[in-house]
């Protein structure tokens, strides 16, 4: 049988039905938005566009003499999606004569004659079709797996005073063809990605302004700093958030948040996921925002019902002391983080440590724009039975794609140096090429995933050595919707793997698509 068991096709049918289904429905959510569009054109024409002023360069609607070319700068900026959906305000859309874009009638849907009472509506279809060649190292037992990944996502935005939002996105993310099945961020049919409700106490001066205090109460999206504690596992199939509550405080050029929240378990069925019972996360993230200086300093608590590492395993309660600075210079930016962690762990005292740098050199004014990155980073590894103390270091909660899309290995017990090159090419295509080299920072410990499970245990007797990894990406931003991108990689395993079977070399191959709206 095509599928090895008659349940087996059931369930990928199925599947597959899912995503016609989602797809029909956001077709025709296109087919309305477009026939809204050409209802209103006539009578709804942006500020400071061409079809405002009778030519490419009129000037803003303040009549401040704002340039054409700084009116459309300022709207492109605007237009821009964020990596967290709820953070994009079109409020500015209520002072636009004309719709802009196609979407523009679902940006900003008036509530009532009160200014910036309002509904947003938005979503994003991404197509990924991936392929491994001894994935995780041949650990999976299947030479070639092929995966076709599917995700859906749909948000309302309702401003409904100055002093109340709600907030629903709905994700679906399905998963056809990967031998062994999906693995836990591959598939989850359909779910409440986020759903909170703002009361703010302390509304911004305009409903374009951004809330000076507020309780986020619900399930949210939380993404801080580079990602490296806290995200919302972009790369990876399907987002995920936490359940609870955040106070967010924006005193000038600096954000407050402090949270006490539990995270949301992905399940694969229709609205099953759940709030965990074995892991909580609390903290205070704070960030000064200068123009050419960004500054976090921050604390997270993390209690896990039990945790597992290679000398150790119980339940754990780790404390995450840190702090980040990037730069932003004319032609460079620099970052630095560092942080310390200490805790327990099953009556054993946690003493671990990160360090990371990163520097950016940009040539704008240079023929294809190129930008060379150089990078390094280390994460303390536990010290052995000699030692009083746990040393692994703990990522908590990261970005999803930590070290590229290979996904093999995470930051726990590791040296990463990095370097990578970007171009901008004509036509709005782009091509990078990055390489990491890993080792071991402690030979007493072994080789762990990115959400921290270990992979591989690890002895003095075994290199430290454990190998090296090349990708390479090329995009093309079609429009402000729509992007392309393909990418091959490969994992060259290093000298650990001479004594840690199976340690087959990784080749990593992907192609998607994405449109936002």
């Amino acid at each position: 049988m095509l599928f090895g068991t008659d349940v087996r096709a059931v369930s990928r049918c199925s599947k597959i039905a899912s995503a016609l289904l989602v797809s029909l429905s956001l077709g025709s959510l296109v087919s309305a938005a477009r026939a809204q569009s050409s209802s209103t054109q006539a009578s709804l024409t942006e500020p400071g566009s061409a079809a405002a002023s009778g030519t490419a360069s009129g000037s803003g609607a303040s009549g401040s003499g704002t340039s054409g070319n700084g009116q459309a700068s300022v709207t492109v900026s605007r237009r821009k999606y964020k990596p967290l959906r709820d953070d994009e305000s079109w409020a500015w859309l209520r002072e636009a004569q004309a719709t802009g874009d196609l979407w523009d009638p679902l940006k900003y849907v008036p509530l009532s004659r009160r200014e910036g009472v309002f509904l947003t509506f938005g979503g994003e279809v991404r197509q990924w079709v991936e392929g491994y060649h001894h994935e995780q190292w041949g650990q999976t037992g299947e030479a070639v797996s092929v995966s076709w990944l599917q995700r859906y996502m749909l948000h309302a935005d309702a401003h409904l005073t100055p002093y109340a939002r709600a907030f629903v996105q709905l994700k679906s993310g399905i998963e056809v063809g990967r031998k062994g099945g999906p693995r836990p961020p591959d598939e989850d049919l359909l779910d409440i990605n986020q759903a909170y409700v703002d009361a703010v106490a302390i509304p911004g001066a305009s409903p374009d302004a951004e809330p000076k205090l507020l309780a986020r109460i619900g399930r949210q999206e939380m993404s801080y700093g580079s990602g490296r504690f806290v995200d919302v596992r972009e790369g990876p199939n399907v987002r995920f958030g936490h359940d609870g509550v955040r106070i967010i405080a924006r005193p000038g050029p600096v954000r407050v948040d402090a949270f006490a929240v539990r995270p949301q378990l992905t399940k694969p069925g229709v609205f099953d996921d759940a709030t965990s019972t074995s892991q909580a996360l609390w903290g205070v993230y704070g960030t000064l925002a200068l123009d050419q200086l960004v500054v976090d300093t921050y604390y997270l608590g993390v209690h896990r019902t039990p945790f597992r590492y290679q000398r150790i395993s119980g339940d754990e309660e780790r404390h995450t002391f840190g702090a980040r600075a990037r730069a932003k210079l004319t032609v460079a930016e620099v970052e630095v983080e560092g942080a310390y962690q200490l805790g327990a762990i099953g009556g054993t005292p946690i003493s671990a440590w990160t360090l990371a740098m990163e520097a950016v050199l940009r040539g704008a004014e240079l023929p294809l724009k190129p930008a060379m990155t150089w990078g390094f980073g280390v994460t303390s590894g536990d010290r052995g039975p000699r030692s009083t103390s746990l040393g692994t270091f703990n990522p908590l909660f990261p970005r999803g794609a930590y070290f590229g899309l290979v996904s093999a290995n995470g930051p726990e017990n590791n040296v990463s140096p990095h370097v990578a090159l970007a171009l901008a090419l004509p036509a709005d295509l782009s091509v990078s090429g990055e390489v990491w080299a890993f080792w071991r920072q402690s030979l007493e410990d072994g080789i762990y995933n990115v959400p921290g499970a270990l992979l591989r245990p690890g002895t003095p007797r075994q290199a430290r050595y454990v190998g090296t990894q090349v990708q390479g990406f090329v995009s093309w931003q079609a429009d402000r919707h729509l992007s392309f991108t393909g990418t091959l990689a490969v994992f060259d395993t290093g000298a650990f793997f001479d004594t840690s079977a199976p340690g087959e070399d990784i080749v990593y191959g992907a192609t998607w698509a994405t449109y936002k709206f």
